[in-house]
């Protein structure tokens, strides 16, 4: 419900007995002649949701009555009418959305002169409830990509109709069971904003704050599509992470309107919840200012579905022109499968019963029942899944998925994929700008480049340029990059997405590895591997001294110099991630502070290769 129209209590959190018992005696009784109230299902300050029975029809439905008094009452009384209105708007081809609830018929009783709704009467469970009994309280993205494209579908629908929900939230979303599996209904249009009407100003603070956008809290007239934007950010942020990002545990709704304006989530993709491309998606979905956020609920999807894109692998040798590397990206035998078809929600796959559980049909739930949010659990103990960790071990860590027997056919056109690129040999800057720049390979997420004969002003040509913008994983092994180099990598915008960095075989030496790990825009970075990258005991300093060692989750610092000394100012560092992997191997460390090493390191990081 609104922040203002939610239900009425008493100080020790007891729905108001006189509300409750005033709705509880219209049990029995029949509005506008055909309606019969069987059952009391919620209550509100706006008003109270019955089971009921249209004895004409012989069909059961939900009937909402208006109670509602107080000021502005017939604000509050236009709104409640308003909520029929704006679902008949929800519709396509003539039809309503499948995944709005559906509004019956609206009227006054003629006897009493209540105004009442009726909609359709659903059994299931909401969003809200659904992830308060599943371990975690998350789905993975795969699943909640599932369950949520169809609430984002119905609101771009909407938005095309021009309403603005203005109340999006878990306790919104009803799943109902469909021969598909699961299937979402959106709840609630009661404060939902007609965009040509315009009835409701921002100053009267209607939503729920938590997923309320910045904008909302003062400052501007009124708040369009963008509004629902950002709530479905929230939502499917809270879906796939188990946790409100706005939320606090015991926080007051102003002390939850302060974290909405002042806080940034962190980063999913950085947690290995979700993949680079779709935390993009979020990222922009959650940003503060309007106008940098998508502009509707359609071009998010848009934007969603070109994030779960599958991912294939393609490797161009030196011999390969560019006609030759078009041929090989249309030629499925000439590049590796590389993730599952659960990725793919643009043909939306029936649900699978053993990864998600079915929602609860122990009871009716309805389209204006009143519940009240579980809390849900904090932070993972572990940031990166359990495969994703063992990966991690290795010095060339991948985001790409091992190949599954049951992936999807090759639809023959490569922009409906993100591309992982190796490029091998003697190639220069411009053989690399030019095979990224085909438009047939407009999407890449990994590059890796061994033995290219790239210098320090190749380097600064790449990072210049937007052609590697998606990436979220870098690899240029043995180029002989230097010092200057590295600081061309680490002052890269377009390298803000990148988590895995790889300068494998590059005497960056000390002063490089500074620059990568105080780079500001590595902020997300979690794997660096520099081997024999020209370090000594002095790299040990650089990287205690950054904030970015206690981010890293892999750290492949083998085959450099930083002797005993080194390695011994290294393991006493006071920040380590729990999760580091630490390999230092031929560093010149002797047995006996190896097994320092090993006794200091031992419960506080996860593995130590020496």
């Amino acid at each position: 419900m609104a922040a203002n129209e939610a239900t009425r209590r008493t100080d020790d959190g007891d729905l108001d007995d006189v509300l409750i018992e005033a709705s509880r005696r219209r049990i029995g009784t029949v509005i506008d002649g055909k309606y019969r109230l069987d059952d009391l299902l919620g209550v509100g300050t706006t008003g109270a949701v019955f089971r009921a029975q249209n004895q004409w029809a012989g069909r059961p439905c939900a009937v909402k009555l208006f109670h509602y008094q107080g000021p502005n009452e017939q604000d509050v009384l236009r709104r409640f009418l308003r909520e029929a209105q704006a679902i008949h708007r929800v519709r396509r081809n003539n039809r309503l959305h499948p995944n709005v609830v559906d509004a019956l018929d609206v009227g006054r009783d003629r006897d009493t002169g209540t105004y009442f709704v009726v909609q359709e009467l659903l059994r299931g469970e909401t969003l809200a409830t659904y992830l308060s009994r599943i371990p975690g309280h998350r789905l993975s993205a795969p699943n909640a990509v599932r369950v949520l494209r169809p609430v984002i579908d119905a609101v771009a629908c909407a938005h095309e109709g021009s309403v603005v929900h203005r109340d999006l939230k878990p306790e919104n979303i009803l799943l109902t069971r469909g021969e598909g599996g699961i299937v979402p209904k959106v709840l609630d249009f009661g404060i939902a904003q007609i965009t040509e009407e315009r009835v409701t100003p921002v100053t009267e603070f209607m939503g729920t704050p938590v997923y309320m956008p910045p904008e909302a809290f003062g400052g501007a007239g009124y708040v369009d599509a963008r509004a629902d934007v950002w709530a479905l950010g929230v939502m499917l942020y809270e879906v796939l992470s188990g946790a409100n990002p706005f939320m606090a545990p015991g926080a007051s709704p102003m002390a939850c309107m302060e974290l909405v304006l002042q806080r940034t989530p962190p980063s999913l993709a950085a947690q290995g919840l979700v993949s680079p491309p779709l935390w993009g998606v979020l990222r922009r979905a959650l940003t503060r200012a309007p106008a940098r956020r998508f502009s509707d609920a359609r071009e998010l999807l848009v934007a969603l579905d070109a994030a779960c894109r599958p991912v294939r692998l393609l490797r161009v040798t030196q011999h390969m022109g560019l006609d030759d590397v078009r041929e090989a990206l249309r030629d499925p035998s000439r590049h590796a499968v590389a993730s599952a078809p659960a990725q793919r929600p643009a043909s939306m796959p029936p649900v699978d019963r053993r990864t998600i559980p079915p929602p609860s049909m122990s009871r009716v739930a309805q389209p204006a029942a009143i519940g009240q949010r579980d809390s849900l659990a904090g932070a993972r103990a572990s940031m990166f899944p359990p495969a994703q960790r063992e990966s991690m071990t290795h010095a060339r860590v991948s985001l790409v998925p091992a190949p599954d027997e049951g992936d999807e056919p090759f639809t023959g056109d490569p922009a409906d994929y993100w591309w992982s690129v190796q490029m091998q040999g003697p190639h220069t800057a411009d053989d690399i700008a030019a095979v990224l720049s085909l438009p047939e390979l407009a999407h890449v997420i990994e590059l890796h480049v061994t033995g290219a004969r790239l210098d320090d002003a190749g380097v600064l040509s790449l990072c210049e340029s937007p052609l590697l913008r998606d990436l979220a994983v870098l690899s240029l092994r043995r180029m002989g990059l230097t010092a200057r180099a590295a600081s061309h990598l680490a002052m890269a915008p377009s390298l803000a997405n990148v988590l895995k960095l790889d300068v494998e075989h590059c005497p960056i030496g000390n002063a490089g590895l500074a620059s990568l790990v105080g780079s500001r825009h590595l902020a997300d970075l979690r794997a660096l591997s520099a081997v024999d990258a020209g370090l000594d005991a002095g790299a040990a300093d650089v990287l205690v001294q950054s904030a970015r060692l206690h981010h890293l989750l892999h750290l492949d610092l083998s085959q450099n110099h930083l002797g005993d000394a080194g390695a011994v100012a290294l393991a006493m560092a006071p920040k380590l991630a729990p999760e580091l992997t630490l390999a230092l191997s031929r560093n010149r460390v002797s047995l006996p502070i190896g097994e320092r090493l090993g006794a200091l390191l031992h419960g506080r990081i996860r593995r130590l290769v020496l």
